[in-house]
């Protein structure tokens, strides 16, 4: 069991968390208060000190951006509300004419024990966004992200496939490296 409380709403990333790092994590679901900010840096290092101030314990979360190069790096930490207004079918729409579909997927997690400096952890993966919405499997925008080398998107792969090529892999497994030998992440 990790130390850590993970906050998120998102059942899925805990899910994929436990996956990745091979064990139990204890979930907690808070309404924290979001800064608006392209970057998901500032982003998470505001959720997780939000965080720990509401539970008061050794807290982690994860934020993920999706930076499109023709739009200039946006959406960036703002993807979840491109979704929620014109879905990933209306991304691929806005891109039909675009010279460039190419985006870089980029994770953060960060945790905080309310004694050090908040610590931050990165993936990030490069791809491209598909011409339309394809798989069935994750969840967010999985179903328009393709990996570089991949012909598939994210929603298209067994999540274990996922995984391999996930930045929040990347992110996570360089937490549990950081952690490794101090504390059982």
């Amino acid at each position: 069991m990790s130390p850590f409380v993970f906050v998120t709403h998102s059942v899925e990333k805990h899910l994929e968390a436990q996956r990745i790092l091979g064990h139990a994590i204890e979930r907690h679901a808070l309404n924290l208060p979001e800064i608006q900010h392209v970057d998901i840096e500032p982003v998470s290092l505001f959720k997780v000190r939000a965080a720990h101030e509401a539970l008061r314990r050794p807290v982690m979360i994860e934020d993920t951006g999706l930076f499109i190069e023709e739009w200039h790096g946006l959406p960036g930490a703002l993807i979840r509300w491109f979704e929620e207004r014109v879905g990933v079918t209306g991304i691929c729409e806005m891109l039909a004419h675009a010279s460039s579909r190419n985006a870089l997927a980029r994770t953060i997690v960060a945790t905080y024990d309310g004694i050090s400096d908040p610590m931050t952890f990165v993936g990030a993966v490069e791809g491209r966004i598909a011409e339309s919405p394809a798989g069935e499997n994750g969840f967010g925008w999985d179903r328009i992200f393709i990996p570089r080398g991949e012909n598939r998107t994210f929603a298209q792969m067994a999540p274990e496939e996922k995984d391999q090529h996930s930045m929040r892999r990347q992110a996570f497994v360089r937490m549990a490296a950081y952690y490794q030998g101090t504390t059982s992440i």
